[in-house]
Parts: structure tokens; C-alpha cells; sequence
């Protein structure tokens, strides 16, 4: 990657941003399962691994998003800002999908870079790539 060397936390409003998402079936319960677990009316644990991809994991970090719980704070999503508009992650990618479907403003340190993205670039982005 090459940076500007400019990385600041903001508070963003990840609705308005493009996201290049890298979640696979046994990080995301939408992917393993077919249902996200946010849209769930009645929990299912039923095909729970033990992972990310459990019924219970973004319920609970969507909780902790509201209640400004201190993780959230402490560990802030880090994002690569490319030159094309689009967003890549080094950490956040199921606090970002939740706040983008919850629409909720969340904080981010994101670091600026003077190229465009895989996506942009006509590069492999892998199977499980996506771009929202």
C-alpha cells in the first residue's frame, strides 16, 4: 500500500461509504446460514461453530455499539481509504457491517492511500470479496 501518511479517528457514517468486505461462511451468520443474525426474529444456534459466524456474535457487538461499550472505543475500525472512493479493512469489517445495516455512526481510524483498490484495479478479490 502506498500512504499519504495521513491517519486520523472520525466518527463516520458507514451508509454513505463503499466497503470492500473479505467475510467468509465461517466469519459471517448471513453467509453460513442464509439469515443474518440482526434480521432474525427467534434466535437460532442451531448450526452454531463456535466462531464469528454464531447467532449470538453481532447481536452482542451491536449491543456494545449502543452502549458505546469501551471496546469500541479502544480498538477503533481501522480502514484503508483508497484514492477511488472505496474502503478496505485492517480490523472492523463486522462492526462496520452491523452500523451500515443498523445505521449507526461508529469510530474509525483510517489511513489515506495514494492507489486504487483490488476491485478498481481489475485485480483478484477471492470468493468470499465483496463490495458494498
Amino acid at each position: 500500500m502506498i500512504s499519504d501518511e495521513t491517519e486520523e479517528t472520525i466518527i463516520i457514517n458507514p451508509t454513505e461509504m463503499t466497503f470492500l468486505f473479505h467475510l467468509s461462511d465461517k466469519e459471517c451468520h448471513q453467509k453460513h446460514t442464509g439469515i443474518c443474525s440482526l434480521e432474525r426474529r427467534q434466535p437460532d444456534r442451531t448450526q452454531d461453530i463456535g466462531d464469528e459466524c454464531d447467532y449470538d456474535y453481532c447481536p452482542k457487538l451491536l449491543k456494545a455499539i449502543k452502549q458505546n461499550h469501551p471496546r469500541v472505543y479502544i480498538l477503533p475500525i481501522e480502514l484503508a481509504n483508497y484514492s477511488c472512493g472505496h474502503y478496505a479493512f485492517n480490523d472492523g469489517q463486522h462492526r462496520i457491517c452491523i452500523a451500515k445495516k443498523k445505521k449507526l455512526r461508529v469510530p474509525a481510524l483510517i489511513e489515506n492511500l495514494n492507489e486504487e483498490c483490488d476491485f478498481c484495479k481489475g485485480g483478484s478479490l477471492g470468493k468470499d470479496a465483496e463490495l458494498r
